[in-house]
Parts: structure tokens; sequence; C-alpha cells
């Protein structure tokens, strides 16, 4: 069962803004070694901003995952 852990999310707010940034980097290391995965909804490109936090705001609690925004230029 221990491969079957999830974790919904976390708080950080209260570390410093360099604290962080070392939590990111360490997370960004274990998913580039595929040992953390993430639950992606929906990717919108940056042009449709708007669009998105609308999508973000109307979306029912039927949706699970991230909304992305990327920069595809």
């Amino acid at each position: 069962m221990s491969q079957e852990q999830h974790l919904i999310g976390v708080n950080i707010g209260q570390y410093s803004p360099a604290k962080r940034y070392e939590i990111f980097l360490q997370l960004a290391e274990l998913i580039k070694a595929e040992k953390l995965t993430i639950e992606i909804d929906r990717t919108f490109p940056l042009a449709q901003a708007a669009v998105t936090h609308r999508y973000v705001e109307t979306a029912g609690s039927d949706r699970f995952g991230k909304v992305v925004l990327f920069n595809n230029e």
C-alpha cells in the first residue's frame, strides 16, 4: 500500500521565499525522476489567460488536477 500514497495539497506559505524555492527545486527533481506525478486537468496557452480564469472559476467539483498556463512563444 505504500506505493499508493496520495498528497492532495500542501501549504508552504509560512516559509521564507528562499525556503519555498528550495522546496520547489526538490519537487522539480522528484518530478524529473518520475518519483512524483502531478494530475493536470487542462492546459491553456498564456494568450488565453482570461479564458483560463473563467474555466477555473466555473469548473465543477468533478474537475480534479491542476490547470496550467504555458508560454508557447
